[in-house]
């Protein structure tokens, strides 16, 4: 049969459990794994043995022996103790700690259950990890050294990996609605990853074209490649005000007379508060900085004064808070 509907949807006729498990298969789920980060980890038991335990917990199980098999629920609500076999007296092997689901409908076994297993490995000189049977999971591998007696939290290696859910879109909502929506977000065209606040407005998003939009309103093209190097900025004039695109900038001033630099207001020039400027005096003509008067009156900080000491020397420019700077560097008074 090519074309089904959720059985529970239809007034007669037979109801197969594979179509509910289809029915998850379309609409949860697109991957078998855990539940929940804590779910099923596998670790040694309290006191050392050749045993380890498996945590609670829940987990999506991918049946395996057929392509329209569909994915199997698995719920752990305490603890269980799993024995590892005795180590080989020279030789390491193994194991993996796996959930299992035997559903007889499918062929190879008269049971309809779900349940842990430890498949044994063959000692080696070099071990490999061991084939798990048809419709598992595997949670752990636990590696036997030769002749051990109980099993240690090195030996063990989580492999759970986190069920992820089907390519649809998804919005979670609880007293305000809206409060984050994921839209389809797969490797298919058109997707987009949008956060909203508990008001239901946007503070972060990325669009189908790769534009990441910050909660403060600023976007970056995810498509750019991050560079650390400094954007220099060449002035060589006698006078110079700083403005916001000198942000995390080198501006260097370059003449051989006096060059006279000022900081705007920020209601002129709306920097926040931690921004730096990096500036250097390339040429002979001494630099020196002052705060602008209006509309608001900006300080600057330094010591010993408010001049670039001599040609060649450079600072730094930080806003401490709005119209508040400070000064740092190779200065004189």
């Amino acid at each position: 049969m090519a074309l089904r509907t959720p059985p529970s949807w239809l007034q007669n006729g037979s109801h197969p459990a594979e179509n509910d498990r289809l029915t998850a298969t379309g609409s949860l789920w697109n991957s078998a794994g855990i539940c929940d980060y804590g779910d099923l980890i596998v670790a040694p038991t309290g006191t050392p043995s050749m045993a380890v335990t498996i945590a609670a917990g829940k987990c999506i199980i991918l049946g395996s022996q057929t392509s329209t098999q569909g994915f199997y629920i698995a719920y752990n609500d305490a603890a269980y103790t799993a024995t590892i076999s005795t180590a080989n007296a020279s030789l390491g092997r193994i194991d993996l700690i796996v959930v299992t689901v035997q559903d007889a409908f499918y062929g190879g076994t008269a049971n309809n259950q779900v349940l842990f297993q430890v498949i044994t490995g063959t000692p080696a000189s070099t071990p490999v990890a061991p084939s798990a049977p048809s419709n598992s999971l595997i949670l752990a591998q636990v590696l036997v050294a030769a002749a051990v007696t109980s099993i240690t939290s090195g030996a063990i290696t989580d492999t759970r990996v986190i069920a992820s859910l089907a390519d649809v879109n998804i919005t979670a909502t609880n007293v305000a609605s809206n409060s984050l929506a994921v839209n389809t977000v797969a490797s298919q065209t058109g997707k987009a990853i949008r956060v909203n606040n508990s008001a239901g407005t946007q503070v972060f998003a990325v669009s189908p074209a790769g534009l990441v939009t910050f909660p403060d309103g600023t976007t970056q093209n995810t498509s750019s490649v991050y560079n650390p190097n400094l954007t220099v900025n060449t002035q060589t004039g006698l006078t110079y005000t700083m403005n916001v695109t000198d942000a995390q900038k080198l501006v260097t001033f370059n003449n051989a007379a006096v060059q006279t630099v000022t900081i705007a207001s920020n209601a002129t020039q709306a920097l926040p508060a931690g921004t730096q400027i990096q500036v250097a005096q390339l040429g002979a003509g001494q630099v020196t900085f002052v705060g602008a008067t209006t509309p608001a009156v900006v300080t600057i900080n330094a010591t010993p004064g408010l001049k670039l000491r001599t040609q060649y020397s450079a600072a730094t420019l930080v806003q401490i808070s709005t119209d508040n700077w400070i000064l740092i560097g190779d200065l004189t008074a």
